[in-house]
C-alpha cells in the first residue's frame, strides 16, 4: 500500500492488520501481565517483611517483660 494514497481510515485499517502491529500488541500485553505479577509479588514481599518486623518487636518486648 502506498503511504500517500487512500483515506486515513484505510491506512489505519492496514496498520491494525499488519503482522508487526499485532505482534507488538501481543508483546505489550505480555509485558503488562508480567508487570502486574511483579507488582503483586512486591506487595507480598512487603507484607512478609512487615510481619517479620512485628514478630521481632513482639520477641523484644517479651524479653524485656520476661514472659
Amino acid at each position: 500500500m502506498n503511504e500517500e494514497s487512500g483515506s486515513v481510515a484505510s491506512k489505519e485499517a492496514f496498520a491494525y492488520s499488519h503482522d508487526k502491529y499485532i505482534e507488538a500488541c501481543g508483546k505489550i500485553k505480555e509485558y503488562i501481565q508480567e508487570e502486574e505479577y511483579l507488582k503483586h509479588m512486591l506487595d507480598a514481599a512487603k507484607i512478609r517483611i512487615d510481619i517479620w518486623k512485628v514478630n521481632q518487636y513482639t520477641l523484644r518486648t517479651e524479653m524485656k517483660v520476661g514472659i
